[in-house]
């Protein structure tokens, strides 16, 4: 299956006798009725998302951010 950015994913949709008693179920779904579905990226695709996400907490990609930005903002 694929998500709307068209990367291969796995579906995952958990039983309706599960969801439906579970107290925390108004912390992971906005669904009334239906159970939870959850997309999920494969492992490697995961590995390098997440990766990525804390080289975008570094201060080295900030300061390269920033000359980007700087950049772009006089073009």
């Amino acid at each position: 299956m694929r998500d709307h950015y068209s990367h291969e994913t796995i579906h995952v949709r958990f039983r309706y006798k599960d969801c439906d008693c579970c107290p925390s179920r108004s912390l992971c779904s906005r669904a009334k009725k239906e159970p939870r579905e959850l997309p999920l990226r494969l492992q490697a695709e995961h590995v390098t998302l997440q990766m990525a996400r804390r080289w975008q907490q570094t201060e080295a990609f900030k300061e390269e951010y920033a000359k980007d930005a700087g950049i772009e903002g006089t073009i």
